[in-house]
């Protein structure tokens, strides 16, 4: 069996308004803390006051919303006037998976009511923990996903399969747009040799 390769290239450019519409029908959104513990640790955020892209970072978002966490031994809801965070795209592993799309999400500050500054520090950091896209499963799969194998028609004799196989991608962040390179290695298989090859 002879295998011909080459590689491909798809690339995806969304520009700053758009990031911007999605991000508007993303939120508002709840986000749980832990798959069993839905009633009783979450992070609330409303539709976005502002937001934009920052080079080689991310979208820059500013908000508001509704916190429920422990505060020393307590459990309680918590207001939070003002929140700023960073959405960041990147490639990068994901358990056995090691071609995902992932986003961070990163609180840059928070103004918390009736919370300590030393309490607002903890929680903050303690967010960002829970928010890591491990813990959220905010990545997708395209390894998995993208690479296929097609049979191709009997009447390409003696043609077998076309294959797309992931291998890797990148992610570009200018100040007006996200960039995602997707690469793949394209092979297409033979069952047998023709009496003319070589």
């Amino acid at each position: 069996m002879s295998i011909d390769s080459t590689k491909i290239t798809l690339s995806l450019k969304l520009g700053a308004e758009r990031l911007i519409e999605l991000l508007n029908q993303l939120t508002p959104v709840r986000i749980h803390m832990t798959p069993t513990d839905e009633d009783r640790r979450w992070l609330e955020l409303d539709s976005p006051t502002s937001a934009s892209l920052v080079a080689g970072k991310g979208l820059r978002v500013s908000t508001r919303g509704r916190l429920r966490y422990k505060v020393l031994g307590i459990t309680v809801p918590v207001t939070i006037r003002t929140l700023e965070l960073m959405l960041s795209p990147r490639i990068g592993d994901a358990g056995d998976a090691s071609r995902c799309l992932m986003f961070d999400v990163e609180i840059l500050d928070a103004d918390l009511s009736m919370v300590p500054a030393v309490v607002d520090s903890m929680l903050v950091s303690k967010l960002n923990a829970a928010l890591s896209p491990h813990k959220t499963k905010a990545f997708w799969e395209f390894g998995e996903t993208l690479s296929r194998a097609f049979n191709l028609p009997r009447r390409l004799e003696p043609l077998d399969q076309f294959t797309l196989t992931s291998t890797g991608g990148a992610v570009v962040v200018t100040d007006e747009f996200v960039q995602l390179r997707l690469d793949f290695g394209a092979q297409i298989s033979r069952m047998h040799p023709l009496a003319g090859d070589g």
